[in-house]
Formats: structure tokens, sequence, C-alpha cells
């Protein structure tokens, strides 16, 4: 029988360390060769959505009868996050759609500024 020698061993030993180090960086590659969504390419939130219709939400605040406070819109609210001006934005209550800076939903809270 013949035996291993020294190089041998020490290729077999970083032929596992390569290895392994390949199995615990392979989750992480995706997210490193993802390309991050644009609020462009998001797509708008549905008033017929469960979690619109659960929070009363609408894109026009003016046709909301809950809606008490008539400044209340999403620009102004906390949880909306865009550019002033903007067409629509993103809210933190709909992750990963957008909504009107005119909208309004029971859970608004006046931002903090």
């Amino acid at each position: 029988m013949a035996r291993s020698t020294g190089t041998t061993d020490a290729e077999r030993r970083r032929l596992l360390k390569l290895a392994a180090l390949g199995l615990v960086a392979a989750p992480f590659a995706s997210s490193v060769f993802s390309v991050p969504a644009r609020a462009a390419d998001l797509p708008m939130v549905d008033e017929a959505d469960p979690t619109a219709k659960a929070l009363g939400y609408h894109c026009d605040a003016g046709k909301n009868p809950a809606r008490t406070d008539k400044t209340a819109v999403c620009d102004g609210c906390m949880f909306y996050t865009a550019q002033p001006g903007g067409k629509s934005g993103a809210c933190a209550l709909f992750p990963g759609k957008l909504v009107c800076p005119k909208g309004w939903c029971s859970s608004w809270q006046k931002k903090v500024t």
C-alpha cells in the first residue's frame, strides 16, 4: 500500500477548504451580482390589494371618507419615501410597491422634519 506524501495531503486539505469556502459564499454571490430594483420598476399599490383594503388606502385622498384631516396625504406621512414632487413613492407599509403622493390610508402619521 502506498503511503501519501505530505504534498498530496496539503493539496487535499486546500481543496476541502476551497470547497467549504465556496459552499459558504454561494448564497452571498446572488446579492453581489443582482441589480437592485429601482422605484420606477415597482408596481403601484392596487386599491383592491388586501393590505390596501385593510388600511383603507385610496390613491386620491379626497375620495376617502375616513380621512378627517384634509392636509393628511402620503407625501406628508412618515412612512412615505420619495423625492419631493415625484409622481409616486415607496411606503414602508406596502413593501415592493409604490403609492400616490396624494393618497391616504388609516395608518397615516405626520412626517417629523
